[in-house]
């Protein structure tokens, strides 16, 4: 059986092996990431050999987002 100071010196040991974990997969979770860019994927917006050169036609009127639809009012027709 161990002693108190043993189980303390135990006890501490796991405890800062726990938390560099936590820092670890903290750091992993919500950490700085890069964005690996391929040079030869195709841009879809740039303007040379681009994917898409105009907008699909699909028979639906665009809405800016900063315009604002009024709901019909109660009563009127």
């Amino acid at each position: 059986m161990m002693t108190s100071e043993e189980e303390i010196t135990s006890l501490k040991a796991q405890i800062k092996e726990q938390a560099e974990i936590i820092d670890y997969l903290t750091k992993k979770l919500f950490g700085q990431k890069t964005e690996k860019i391929d040079g030869n994927q195709i841009s879809l917006f740039e303007e040379e050999n681009r994917v898409f050169t105009e907008p699909e036609q699909t028979g639906r009127t665009f809405v800016s987002a900063t315009s604002r639809l009024e709901a019909p009012r109660r009563g009127s027709k």
